[in-house]
């Protein structure tokens, strides 16, 4: 798998998920998945939402719609490694399951995950691109500062002028 971020040209701007939310866990590891990201979620009105959790290989647990969820594996399927491909597929069945939005706009967060990214009380949702990253709000806090700033060239293209 590649690390290289990969944001499909044309989509349109409001349909990907950015910003960061601190939220509460309950008793029962649910939290209020932020409103901007519901609204974008909702899906089929006679449906209740559909999630999937997951985890990558670096350990970074991500939420996002069944339909992403769908599409993401038909694109990685397309690579046509054989058994490297079969290795992923089964990675991605262990560490991935799904959940559902319940009335009140939680999502109950599976121990294992929780235990994974280290969260308790607290939780920050990451929005990234067409999926939501689930932090333990000082973890990702140190991560970023073992992994350093960003590399100058993504803010320059990022705050360029478009008056070229």
């Amino acid at each position: 798998m590649s690390d290289e971020l990969q944001v499909p040209e044309g989509q349109a701007a409001d349909s990907l998920l950015f910003g960061s939310y601190e939220r509460s866990l309950d008793a029962k590891g649910r939290f209020n998945v932020p409103f901007r990201f519901r609204a974008k979620e909702a899906g089929k009105e006679d449906e209740p939402v559909r999630f999937m959790i997951t985890e990558d290989a670096q350990g970074v647990v991500s939420l996002m719609t069944r339909d992403n969820y769908e599409a993401s594996l038909r694109s990685a399927l397309k690579l046509r490694r054989g058994r490297e491909q079969w290795h992923f597929v089964r990675w991605l069945a262990t560490h991935s399951q799904p959940v559902q939005l319940d009335g009140q706009g939680r999502v109950a967060i599976p121990q294992k995950y929780l235990e994974r990214i280290g969260a308790k009380k607290r939780l920050l949702v990451v929005g990234v691109g067409k999926r939501m990253e689930l932090w333990d709000p000082a973890r990702i806090t140190s991560v970023q500062t073992a992994t350093g700033d960003p590399a100058e060239e993504f803010f320059d293209v990022f705050y360029q002028d478009e008056l070229d």
